[in-house]
């Protein structure tokens, strides 16, 4: 079988994911496919028709999302008709459903009409949980065909972390301290500036917040430290973490703070966890059902008070002990596991 993942661009591929599973098919004997314009040419389409069986379309936004909304429209349009081309030449189309919205959701009614036209066009639709399913038939209409997969895991994929003790030293910390850690592209809907709020209102004075990463656009970057600079036990490190410091910050912290406007699946709940630190997160999406009481909390998002009182239960917890069962919880998902059930999906006949 031969399998073109789509998107390929490096920007995408920043996030480990498809790697990870392109790896795991590889091991089953299953090929993967460049689409070398990365967009779904007509050409490639119908010259590769003979070769490729599976077109796994991941984040599609990057096919139809343009500066303007008309522009959008039009660009919606074609990658439409490219869909249908691809049904009628008998390719299998699958689409992993990671997200109910783009992140940036910059034209919201061409968003939806694009996940209506995906949820009407492809044959299997992969989600990463339950309630993803749920909304995907209540928003969109699609109740067949939907599969729930998990999302890999990430161990292994960055250098061993050092003790907690040197990584805190090589960070300016030490033992004593309370490290919450958000982490990752510094973007709107991840809600770095709510967990600043919140954690103004955690009166530890050993207690730190680090935010580490790298912010999408210079304005983000100026409120964080807007924000961030009237308390002094808040560490600011904006810019790109490099893969090999990557596991440093994590053995560092204590707990991960995920204070989400909005989620679907959370890549960065698998990091963290992947890497057997506890995880502090809103009750939304995918979440709740990834996350046990034995292995982070949940929070309210609805109630403005709910995160600086997760923050401040940390005192009261066994952290080491949640974070062994949070890589306990993620440790089934091995890239390899994923790959099979997704190999699964695309041997099913196509209706």
């Amino acid at each position: 079988m031969k399998v073109a993942m789509l998107p390929r661009s490096p920007w995408w591929r920043e996030n480990p994911y498809l790697d990870l599973l392109e790896t795991g098919l590889k091991q089953l004997s299953v090929v993967t496919a460049d689409d070398p314009n990365d967009g779904l040419s007509w050409r490639w389409l119908l010259q590769q028709r003979s070769v490729v069986d599976v077109l796994h379309l991941q984040w599609v936004q990057y096919h139809y999302n343009r500066d303007t909304a008309p522009r959008s429209v039009w660009a919606l349009s074609l990658f439409t008709a490219k869909l249908i081309l691809a049904r009628l030449l008998g390719y299998r189309l699958v689409w992993t459903l990671h997200n109910l919205q783009p992140h940036e959701h910059r034209h919201p009614q061409v968003d939806r009409a694009a996940w209506r036209i995906l949820a009407l066009l492809v044959h299997r639709v992969i989600v990463h949980c339950e309630e993803t399913g749920r909304q995907l038939s209540l928003r969109f209409g699609r109740r067949q065909g939907v599969y729930v997969l998990p999302h890999p895991n990430y161990a292994g994929v960055y250098p061993p972390p050092p003790s907690q003790e040197d990584a805190r030293r090589q960070l300016g910390f030490n033992q004593k301290h309370l490290i919450f850690l958000c982490f990752g592209i510094v973007r709107p809907y991840k809600g770095f500036q709510e967990a600043i709020a919140a954690f103004k209102e955690v009166t530890d004075a050993d207690a730190r917040l680090v935010i580490a990463g790298r912010p999408i656009n210079e304005a983000i970057a100026q409120e964080i430290k807007a924000l961030a600079q009237d308390d002094r036990r808040i560490v600011t490190v904006l810019h790109s973490i490099p893969n090999n410091d990557l596991p440093t910050f994590f053995s560092a912290a204590d707990v991960v703070v995920l204070p989400f406007r909005t989620i679907t699946t959370s890549g960065s709940a698998i990091l963290a966890m992947s890497l057997a630190r506890p995880v502090i997160a809103p009750a939304l999406g995918c979440l709740p059902e990834l996350i046990t009481e034995e292995s982070g909390v949940l929070y309210d998002p609805d109630d403005p008070e709910s995160l600086a009182q997760a923050m401040r239960h940390c005192r009261r917890l066994d952290l080491k002990t949640m974070g062994c069962a949070a890589y306990e919880r993620v440790a089934p998902f091995t890239p390899a596991e994923v790959a099979a059930q997704h190999l699964k999906v695309y041997q099913v006949k196509s209706s």
